[in-house]
């Protein structure tokens, strides 16, 4: 049994199936924080409660869709036929193709990048109100009350949702 797993594991299909595997991951993860963290900065500088509510229900639907249900949406909106590439057509620019990685990483962005901003708001939400007395009292605002507040915390907390992120990409079949 051990040389029929050794020789699995030296396979050139199986070793090209990990490599795809483990390339999407990263890639997907690395492009959901990328964008979570902006998305974060701009729910935090919102004063409006339901401008606040809004954009935290609309991230909890892809907590709640099944993955199909997505995957088609996504067909619809950017596949060859979509709502993009006909506007790509009308500038006669050129729309690359979602029958593959381009795909499988706006799937996983759709799914994890809300999922990523929810987590880190809320470890913001529960950070020491200490924290922003602090902020006050040396004038802290904007950007750099982000960079040397709230990004302690986000810095705490993004190898988890990294992990968390990376572990779902490889193990999303459905996409």
């Amino acid at each position: 049994r051990f040389d029929q797993a050794a020789s699995l594991l030296t396979d050139p299909v199986v070793l090209r199936a990990l490599r795809f595997t483990l390339l999407h991951a990263a890639l997907s993860t690395l492009i959901s924080i990328g964008l979570a963290i902006p998305v974060l900065i701009a729910l935090r500088q919102t004063k409006s409660v339901w401008i606040l509510q809004f954009v935290r229900m609309l991230f909890s639907l892809p907590l709640v869709l099944p993955q199909i249900v997505a995957a088609l949406a996504i067909v619809v909106v950017f596949g060859q036929n979509g709502w993009f590439a006909a506007v790509a057509d009308a500038l006669q620019v050129s729309w690359p193709s979602i029958y593959g990685i381009v795909g499988i990483l706006l799937a996983h962005v759709f799914f994890n990048m809300p999922l990523a901003v929810r987590i880190f708001d809320q470890a913001l939400q529960s950070m020491p109100p200490e924290y922003d007395k602090i902020a006050e009292q040396l004038g802290l605002k904007g950007f750099r009350r982000f960079l040397l507040v709230e990004g302690v915390v986000i810095r705490n907390n993004i190898g988890g949702v990294a992990n968390l992120i990376f572990l779902l990409c490889a193990t999303s079949f459905t996409i």
